[in-house]
C-alpha cells in the first residue's frame, strides 16, 4: 500500500510499479493553503487507475455520511480512527446495542429513500458536471450557484428542461452530501432556469402510444409454450391496464383476484407510488380469446 497520493498522474505511477492499494490522503496537508481535499481528487484518481485498482481515503472522514460520500467517489474503503479516538478522548461512551442499532437502521433507510436507478441517475448527471467545472477551470465541490448556473446556461438549448432541472438536483444531493447545502432557489440558478425555459421551452415530446393493430402483432409473434403463453399474457395485461414495464415486473398472482367483469389488479408498488401504498386497477375481460394454445 501506498499512502500520500493526491495526484491521478501520482497514482498511475504507483500502480504501474506495483502497488496493491492506493491511500489517497494529503497527510494533514489541509493545513495548507494549496493542499486539495482527498475527496476533491478522489473522481480523478479513480479514473486514472481504473475500477480494478483498491483505492481508499484517509483524512476528513468524520461520520457514516462521509463514508457513503468517499464510497460515491470511487473510494472502497475510509478511514475513521480520528474520529473514534476523539469521542474515547472526550469520554463519549460507545452507544448501548439498542442505539447502536436504531442508528443502522436509520442509516439503512436513509439509503434506500431513493431508487437505484434515480441514484445511477444522479451519478451519471454529477459525473457530466464535474466533468464539465474541470474542462472550463471551475471547482465541482463546494459549486457555487454562479458556476451552476454557468453550467446551465452553457447547453441550455441541447437538453430538455427536465433534463437540466435534474441535473440541478443531483449538484444539489452531492453537495447535502457533501455537507454543503445549495441553495436552488438562489437567481443564478432559478432565474436561468426559467431564462432557458421561456427562450428555448417546447412541449415535451411524448412517445406515441400502441393501438389494437400493434398489439395484435406483437401477440402473433409470441410462441404457443409456456413462455409464450407468458408474453402473451403480459403484453395484453399491461396494454389492459396501461402499466409500466416496472408495474408488470413487480406482479404476484396474489395481486390478480378474478371478478364477474374481468380481474381486479392490485399494483403494489409504482413510479408514483413511492410510499407502496398500492392501487386497484379493474381489467375488463376481453371479447376474444387470445391466451388459447395454438
Amino acid at each position: 500500500m501506498i499512502k500520500g497520493i493526491l495526484h491521478p498522474e501520482d497514482a498511475v505511477r504507483a500502480t504501474a510499479v506495483g502497488a496493491d492499494g492506493i491511500i489517497v490522503s494529503n497527510h494533514g496537508g489541509r493545513q495548507l493553503d494549496l493542499a486539495p481535499s482527498p475527496l476533491e481528487v478522489l473522481p480523478a484518481i479513480r479514473e486514472a487507475v481504473g475500477p480494478d485498482q483498491t483505492l481508499m481515503i484517509d483524512s476528513g472522514v468524520r461520520r457514516g455520511t462521509d463514508m457513503l460520500v468517499a464510497r460515491c467517489l470511487g473510494a472502497q474503503f475510509a478511514f475513521v480512527g480520528r474520529a473514534t479516538l476523539a469521542r474515547r478522548a472526550a469520554g463519549e461512551k460507545p452507544p448501548a446495542p439498542r442505539a447502536a442499532l436504531a442508528l443502522t437502521k436509520s442509516k439503512t433507510y436513509r439509503s434506500a429513500a431513493d431508487a437505484p436507478e434515480t441514484l445511477r441517475a444522479y451519478k451519471a448527471d454529477f459525473d457530466n458536471f464535474r466533468a464539465w467545472c474541470e474542462a472550463h477551470g471551475f471547482q465541482p465541490l463546494p459549486a457555487e450557484p454562479e458556476t451552476v448556473g454557468a453550467y446551465l446556461a452553457a447547453p441550455g438549448l441541447g437538453y430538455a428542461l427536465p433534463t437540466l432541472r435534474r441535473r440541478v438536483a443531483a449538484i444539489a444531493r452531492a453537495r447535502r452530501m457533501a455537507k454543503q447545502p445549495l441553495d436552488t432557489r438562489h437567481p443564478a440558478i432559478r432565474e436561468n432556469l426559467r431564462g432557458i425555459a421561456r427562450t428555448h421551452g417546447e412541449p415535451p415530446r411524448r412517445s406515441a402510444a400502441l393501438a389494437t393493430e400493434d398489439i395484435k402483432r406483437l401477440i402473433a409473434t409470441c410462441g404457443t409454450d409456456l413462455a409464450g403463453l407468458r408474453d402473451r399474457a403480459l403484453l395484453l395485461l399491461g396494454f389492459a391496464g396501461a402499466l409500466r414495464r416496472s408495474d408488470l415486473i413487480g406482479l404476484d398472482l396474489a395481486h390478480l383476484r378474478p371478478t364477474p367483469l374481468g380481474m381486479r389488479l392490485l399494483v403494489a408498488r409504482s413510479k408514483t407510488d413511492k410510499a407502496g401504498e398500492g392501487v386497484g386497477i379493474g381489467i375488463v375481460r376481453g371479447s376474444t380469446r387470445s391466451l388459447r394454445r395454438g
